[in-house]
């Protein structure tokens, strides 16, 4: 069966776009909410500054070219609260010492400017009007500080807040992403499985409301055509299978009988003949048992195929000088020996076929299933040819051709029938793998 894509994935491309697209947005909205804050901290500081300088203003009179005040008291209260009086020509009469850059920062706004910040200081104006003529401006200062501090706590709360928003949006979605899909990969997980073993499985959902029961019927509808077409080609293997061993029972009866009266070169001739009968027979029997569902409810005993195959094979292998070793513990699969045996052989002939001196066949368990693996010292197969050495007619081993037969893919189908499968892995010499389900104990029938 063949890896399926993981739905994670999409999971994780969904859930980064939206939460990109959010993440954004609440970029955009935060700055221009810290923007707009920004500027109204700057209109009540320059508010309250514009305020005190009126009210100190109102406060103070020019007499006799003297600055005196209508409440005696205000005069040395006016360094505490950071008040400057300007006079017309731009000078700074009276106010506390700051520094040289607060002191040309009031002059500038005691002058005409406009309200500026100067030393985290708002500094604003109001003209000091006596008798209707302006003899001078009022400077304010207001400290930025609890402005900054304003400024900090909603930084601090707006981080917060995005955080709290985009950890919620997460989950959210995440868990809106897992059951919208969910059930897309388990009807694509059980649409493999009964593709591959249980062609009579249909979702059932009724006709398409939305798009699941949509999706459902569409791959009821695929399973329904494959279901057909396997059958089809079921059915003709069995005719086939069932129509040729009349014949092949003939050809083997000819030979038998020619061989009792023929000389001995002769007899070996018939005797060879012989033995490809028994094998195109055994191969019969097998393709008819994957057209009754690769014999559903048997199971055999894998060393004694290996050690068949390996007794059919080993006469080739002689005369080609190769050494052919094979080692099996009793491990029983569930498949009937016939259809192990016609899986097995194709991959033992060619590995014999390409082999220079040695072929191993062992089986061991992997899983819930047990793997055999035929391995030779042969030239391999190229890695673009991994899956090429399964096409009908079509095949490479290390560049050579592995034969034009349907050895290899037979073998392949067999194995599927059967809940298995064959692989081949590229590499310094040939490697191939037959993989079938291990027969399930007693205890677990129950």
């Amino acid at each position: 069966m063949r890896r399926l894509p993981q739905p994670s994935s999409l999971r994780l491309r969904l859930l980064a776009v939206a939460l990109g697209a959010v993440g954004l947005g609440l970029a955009i909205a935060t700055a221009g909410f810290f923007l707009a804050l920004r500027v109204s901290l700057l209109d009540d500081a320059t508010s309250v500054a514009q305020e005190r300088a009126e009210a100190r203003a109102s406060l103070l009179a020019l007499e006799g070219g003297s600055l005196t005040a209508r409440d005696e008291a205000l005069l040395e209260r006016l360094d505490s609260d950071l008040v400057w009086v300007v006079s017309p020509g731009g000078a700074v009469v009276r106010g506390p010492d700051r520094g040289a850059a607060v002191r040309t920062g009031v002059a500038a706004v005691g002058a005409g400017g406009a309200p500026r910040t100067v030393n985290r200081l708002r500094l604003a104006a109001a003209p000091l009007m006596v008798s209707g003529r302006q003899r001078g401006t009022v400077v304010a200062a207001v400290a930025m500080r609890p402005y900054d501090n304003t400024m900090h706590a909603a930084k601090v709360g707006a981080a917060m807040l995005v955080a709290f928003v985009l950890t919620a949006l997460a989950a959210a979605t995440w868990w809106v992403l897992r059951a919208a899909l969910d059930p897309v990969a388990r009807m694509t997980r059980d649409a493999e499985a009964w593709g591959d073993h249980d062609l009579d499985r249909r979702f059932g959902l009724g006709p398409p409301r939305d798009e699941l029961t949509g999706l459902a019927a569409t791959l009821d509808g695929l399973l329904e055509r494959i279901a057909g077409s396997l059958r089809h080609e079921r059915h003709l293997t069995a005719e086939i299978s069932h129509e040729l061993r009349t014949p092949l029972a003939r050809i083997a009866a000819r030979a038998e009988l020619g061989a009792r009266d023929a000389d001995p070169e002769t007899a070996g001739a018939f005797a060879g003949i012989l033995r490809s009968a028994e094998q195109m027979r055994e191969t019969l029997t097998a393709l008819l048992a994957a057209g009754r569902a690769a014999g559903d409810g048997e199971s055999s005993d894998i060393a004694a195929a290996v050690e068949r195959v390996a007794d059919a094979a080993r006469p080739e292998a002689d005369a080609a000088g190769v050494e052919l070793r094979a080692e099996a513990e009793s491990l029983r699969v569930a498949a009937g020996q016939a259809l192990v045996e016609r899986a097995l052989a194709p991959l033992v002939d060619n590995a014999v076929r390409h082999a220079r001196r040695r072929v191993d066949v062992a089986a061991t368990v992997d899983g819930r299933a047990v793997a055999i693996d035929v391995t030779d010292d042969g030239p391999g197969v190229a890695p673009d040819d991994v899956d090429a050495v399964f096409a009908p007619g079509v095949g490479a081993a290390g560049g050579a051709p592995v034969g034009t037969g349907l050895g290899l893919p037979l073998a392949r189908r067999l194995a599927r029938a059967a809940g298995g499968d064959v692989t081949a892995e590229s590499g310094d010499g040939g490697r191939f793998r037959l993989t079938l389900p291990a027969a399930r104990a007693p205890a677990e029938l129950a």
